[in-house]
């Protein structure tokens, strides 16, 4: 086995978490990020002539507040941010927002697009991207970056409520198509992109601080860490650039010999890493998913606005294409904007979990739903508009009408046959005849398409949450509750089900309730194509207990 190698170099990594309209107003949250920009360019000049080690770095977590500053600041002020991320003093990353896996691959190569056709446009420098707070990240996202020439990932997951990523750190993340981010992520005993603040607090007094951070590499040299370099995540929710640092720095290299810390950018720390090591670190090709899904689930409607308007600016796409028309571009990027705003990851203001009924909570969910409907108003108006000129005799694109007469009268077809129970609505199995196999196991504990309402017996905020911050012991956070699950399909449910006929596809159709709940699922098996469908109606109560409800 390696001997450890003491760690000689520390980074530390200094940005605000992009949480809009999390801990303020959505209008005061960028008013904020504006004059955070201002603050670091000027930090930045200000400390030139320090020691290298203790000049001031900003790194922007995501590209969407350098986009919003180079539109609303004066052009001395533009020509500064771009000059300082060209240096390398800034540092401009290749996400433009934190995403949830509501955004498509379509809508993540069109976002990451904005920092690369801004780095391209004024020759700066974009080699890492980051998140924080999601739990995960799409994996095609490690191709869709190593594409455009992304070599690196700094991540700071959320691990309040999820499992530690039993890992070690930094790895190789390979993608399915081969692509490879070397990949750094927080440590998740030390609040992830909090760990400098508070956990470490570099920013409170020196010596103290000092103190805490040689403890805290004695500690993790003892458990294994290996590697030479190490890196420190300095931010919080919204919150600007901290001076304090440099003089930490300039603190801690005094009276420190044996290794040095400096103010960093990711670029700075990760090719230190590979100098030193690159051959070294584990490579894993796998799925890193976002399971974290409380705000999407919490909001059914509008997560299927949010994707209806996305399928519809598909659609007009292709329409605008058949008649030789060019969609006007700021029309598409309004729309997409107002996607990408509903479907980033902040669902809900810092007090929408202890006083839901809050102001600022009913304020934040209101900003929030409102890029969901206007999203889909805006998309389904120029879905119509060219709908109409490609069939002007036609009706709504949006119409359900279906003709009654159907080719096929059940669930079975040429391309595939639908097994259900004809007195519960549960499907057991999905025969694929032109493939020949199964799309299911029938011993399955759960049927095809099922729904599931999940609450936790005698659970709680603090049972399920607060329990889970800041804890040491690994095992603490792996909690094992005995959870409370109803089906929506089986024999004591008295579903209403129906088979109804159509000219492109037949539906099976249930209707039912849970908890809190009423449904209608949809399963659609259409006639000229391989395909299969599945539309969920859900009429929710609201409930602020910890819930979930599974397909």
């Amino acid at each position: 086995m390696k001997e450890t190698m003491m760690i000689k170099k520390i980074f530390i990594l200094h940005h605000t978490h992009v949480d809009f309209g999390y801990t303020d107003s959505r209008e005061k949250v960028i008013g904020d990020f504006r004059h955070m920009i201002d603050r670091a360019n000027d930090l930045v000049e200000q400390s030139s002539s320090r020691h290298t080690t203790e000049q001031f770095r900003w790194i922007h977590e995501v590209s969407w507040p350098v986009l919003d500053y180079l539109r609303n600041k004066p052009r001395e002020r533009q020509e500064q941010l771009l000059e300082q991320i060209r240096q390398g003093r800034q540092e401009l990353t290749a996400l433009y927002v934190n995403p949830t896996d509501l955004f498509d691959d379509e809508s993540l190569q069109i976002s990451i697009d904005y920092a690369c056709d801004l780095a391209k446009e004024h020759r700066l420098p974009l080699t890492t991207a980051m998140f924080s707070d999601c739990p995960g990240l799409p994996w095609s996202v490690v191709d869709l970056l190593g594409e455009r020439g992304v070599k690196y990932l700094s991540a700071a997951p959320d691990f309040i409520m999820s499992y530690p990523l039993e890992v070690e750190r930094p790895f190789y993340w390979e993608g399915p198509k081969g692509h490879r981010l070397l990949t750094w992520f927080t440590e998740w005993r030390h609040f992830w992109y909090a760990e400098g603040l508070f956990a470490l607090k570099l920013h409170e007094d020196p010596a103290e601080a000092i103190t805490r951070l040689n403890d805290y590499v004695k500690q993790i040299e003892a458990e294994g860490y290996r590697w030479n370099g190490l890196a420190i995540h300095v931010a919080i929710d919204n919150e600007g650039p901290r001076p304090e640092l440099m003089d930490f720095v300039a603190r801690y290299n005094g009276v420190n010999s044996d290794r040095e810390v400096c103010m960093a950018t990711n670029t700075e720390f990760f090719e230190y890493m590979e100098k030193h090591h690159a051959a070294e670190f584990p490579v894993y090709k796998a799925a890193w998913p976002d399971w974290w899904a409380n705000g999407n689930g919490s909001a059914a409607y509008e997560t299927s606005c949010s994707r209806r308007a996305k399928a519809s600016l598909k659609r007009s796409e292709m329409m605008a294409k058949q008649l030789g028309q060019t969609i006007d571009p700021n029309l598409l990027r309004d729309i997409r904007e107002n996607i990408f705003q509903y479907d980033e990851h902040t669902f809900g203001h810092s007090t929408s979990v202890t006083n839901p009924w809050s102001t600022m909570a009913r304020l934040q969910w209101a900003q929030k739903r409102t890029f969901a409907l206007n999203g889909l108003e805006k998309a389904i108006r120029l879905e119509i508009e060219l709908y109409q000129k490609l069939h002007p005799a036609k009706n709504d694109p949006e119409s359900k009408a279906q003709e009654t007469a159907a080719p096929f009268p059940d669930m079975e077809n040429d391309h595939f046959r639908v097994d259900y129970d004809a007195t519960t609505g549960q499907v057991r199995n999905i025969y694929d005849k032109v493939n020949r196999f199964n799309l299911f196991d029938p011993k399955t504990e759960w049927s095809v398409a099922e729904l599931i309402h999940e609450k936790v017996k005698n659970g709680s905020r603090e049972a399920m949450y607060d329990a889970g911050l800041g804890v040491t012991n690994i095992e603490s956070k792996r909690p094992r509750p005995e959870f409370v699950r109803n089906v929506g399909h089986n024999a004591a449910k008295e579903n209403m089900i129906k088979i109804v006929p159509g000219i492109k596809f037949n539906s099976l159709i249930t209707s039912g309730k849970l908890p809190g709940v009423r449904f209608s699922r949809e399963i659609r098996l259409f006639h000229m194509e391989h395909r299969i469908d599945v539309v969920l109606y859900l009429d929710k109560q609201i409930d602020t207990d910890y819930e979930s409800l599974y397909l």
